[in-house]
């Protein structure tokens, strides 16, 4: 309940922002978790999108909110999982992305 609190006064916060200076918000996130009335938040405030990664299924709350857009990681987690189960370095890969 707090944390849903924070959210709704940071997405007001960003709208305030938006309508005085006439900026354009992009909302980034590692895990995209959309709970309670998060979506149709997202829906009202003035973002331009809400970029997610695919941490977490997203079709469903896609359907329902075209501000939502999904990074695919699948690559450099699987590339980060065989690392480590190698043993090799995964510090690697911030400077060395698969794509």
């Amino acid at each position: 309940m707090i944390w849903q609190t924070h959210v709704a006064q940071y997405v007001m916060q960003l709208t305030n922002w938006f309508l005085q200076e006439r900026l354009k918000f992009m909302q980034f996130s590692l895990m995209g978790f959309f709970s309670g009335p998060a979506i149709s938040r997202i829906n009202n405030a003035a973002f331009e999108a809400v970029v997610v990664t695919n941490t977490i299924p997203q079709e469903e709350k896609m359907k329902h909110c075209p501000k939502i857009q999904v990074i695919d990681i699948s690559m450099i987690l699987a590339e980060a999982i065989r690392r480590t189960h190698n043993g090799e370095s995964v510090s690697y890969l911030f400077s060395h992305v698969p794509l």
